[in-house]
């Protein structure tokens, strides 16, 4: 008797120490505040034909890792407009002294570009895209280029780290915001 009672007391123990443990609780399993987001149409309006690719995938990775958003859970669309790839120069470097150069404009050369591509988002319902945004917004990635000899490597290199940065941005904006908060 003493022994069944000391095996029945164990394994009630022991359920209580699972049950609590693990935390389960009555109700729905879906954390408050938690949505979906799909990559719905990417249009690219820039010369980089290979931009649409690398964006779509970063955009979806940035998704897929984001504690904020659910995979299984889709409740929202997402469309981008990538409009704008603009290079413009960030560094020069001093090439020639005084007693080398016939005048001051030969004596600098931009050693470092900046890649900024402009995209713009909009958030709408999963099944009702022909109604007005829930969310919409326009960001900036932005990605450094060193000047080499063969500058398609690096051009190729850092497009792709825009649209990682462009992506990061707006996964950050989607979570962030208040409007598609269940």
């Amino acid at each position: 008797m003493k022994k069944h009672l000391l095996l029945v007391s164990a394994l009630a123990a022991i359920c209580g120490l699972m049950l609590t443990a693990c935390q389960y609780h009555w109700g729905s399993s879906r954390p408050e505040g938690l949505y979906g987001l799909d990559v719905g149409v990417v249009t690219n309006l820039t010369r980089e034909g290979a931009l649409t690719a690398a964006f779509r995938k970063s955009i979806q990775e940035h998704i897929s890792t984001d504690p904020g958003l659910s995979s299984s859970l889709i409740t929202h669309q997402l469309n981008v407009e990538l409009e704008n790839l603009y290079q413009k120069n960030i560094a020069r470097a001093e090439l020639r002294d005084r007693d080398s150069r016939e005048d001051d404009s030969a004596a600098y050369q931009t050693v470092l570009y900046r890649l900024e591509l402009r995209a713009r988002y909009t958030v709408c319902g999963r099944n009702d895209t022909s109604a007005t945004p829930v969310l919409t917004g326009t960001v900036i990635g932005r990605a450094d280029i060193p000047r080499m000899h063969d500058m398609n490597v690096p051009f190729q290199a850092a497009c792709q780290q825009a649209a990682d940065d462009a992506a990061r941005q707006i996964v950050a904006a989607v979570v962030e915001s208040a409007s598609l908060k269940p």
